[in-house]
């Protein structure tokens, strides 16, 4: 038994008896011998590397709550990135309507103007053309007039006459006024009409007018002055066969007892007076009628011009 122990031991060590090749045995034996290799020796060789596997340190309770927190700090940071996105997307969507809107209104102003324009370039059209009609209709009758007075002697002296007949004659008709009505801020005011009979315009019409409450008749020295300014330069145009109105507001109330006898002009009645200048559009000197109204109504409301004077 003391030999049959150590033999056995030998055997052992030694491996197993070769035997027949099996297929289905390999993997078990290679399996086997793999093992005991491994429980032989476990340092590792170079059929079989002993592999080491580092593993990472176990964090600290501290450190998890700080890795928690920075996640946690890092998660609310972005849904803050993400609102403020949300923020300036919505305020550049509003700035785009403003924007729009403000295209819209800018483009209905530019074609109003542009309406504005075609129509006032329309109305000076117009006016131009009459303008110049009427400056081709003067300057034929000037060329024919010279002409005239190139033919003869007789022939200037029918263009002078010509020139009288169809030059314009402004002179001065009774247009209306209003009465004084304190409690409607109203004055005594007068509103002649200057009326140009002649047959040609009268262009660089100016006038000075002046209203008051007189005595009935005036006195034979009364003095017709008018206020110290200058005539401006230009004027209105008059054709012919047309009128334009013209206004002077007395200076003061009346006494209110003394508004009936002063429209019907029995003791003191209103007045206007004042100068009109002008000149032919044919040429020539410039001419200037002067006049004197006296107003007063009648029952049914009508003004009534008495007493009118008007010279050249």
């Amino acid at each position: 038994m003391h030999l049959l122990a150590p033999i056995l031991i030998l055997v052992a060590l030694q491996g197993p008896s070769p035997a027949p090749r099996i297929v289905g045995d390999v993997p078990q034996q290679n399996s086997r011998a793999s093992n005991q290799a491994t429980s032989g020796d476990e340092r590792g060789t170079e059929q079989s590397p002993f592999v080491v596997k580092f593993l990472p340190a176990e964090k600290t309770k501290q450190e998890s709550e700080e890795d928690a927190q920075d996640r946690q700090e890092k998660a609310s940071s972005d849904w803050w990135i993400v609102r403020l996105t949300g923020v300036l997307a919505l305020v550049a969507f509003l700035q785009l309507l403003v924007f729009g809107y403000q295209a819209k209104k800018l483009r209905e102003t530019v074609e109003s103007a542009k309406e504005q324009s075609s129509a006032m370039e329309r109305h000076i059209s117009e006016a131009a053309r009459s303008a110049n009609a009427m400056e081709g209709v003067a300057k034929s009758l000037e060329v024919t007039a010279e002409a005239s007075q190139q033919a003869a002697v007789a022939s200037q002296q029918s263009i002078a006459s010509l020139r009288q007949q169809m030059r314009a004659w402004l002179t001065i008709i009774v247009g209306g006024g209003i009465p004084q009505e304190r409690d409607k801020n109203l004055k005594f005011d007068a509103r002649p009409i200057i009326l140009n009979t002649g047959l040609t315009p009268a262009r660089n019409v100016r006038y000075q007018i002046k209203a008051a409450i007189l005595p009935v008749p005036l006195p034979p020295d009364f003095d017709f002055s008018l206020p110290k300014q200058e005539l401006g330069a230009g004027g209105n145009c008059i054709g012919a066969h047309q009128n334009a109105q013209m206004m002077a507001v007395a200076d003061d109330y009346a006494p209110d007892e003394d508004i009936e006898g002063i429209k019907s002009g029995k003791d003191r009645a209103l007045y206007s007076w004042g100068l009109v200048t002008y000149e032919d559009v044919l040429g020539g000197p410039s001419h200037k009628t002067q006049f004197c109204q006296q107003l007063t109504w009648l029952s049914d409301g009508k003004v009534f011009g008495s007493g009118v004077i008007a010279w050249s």
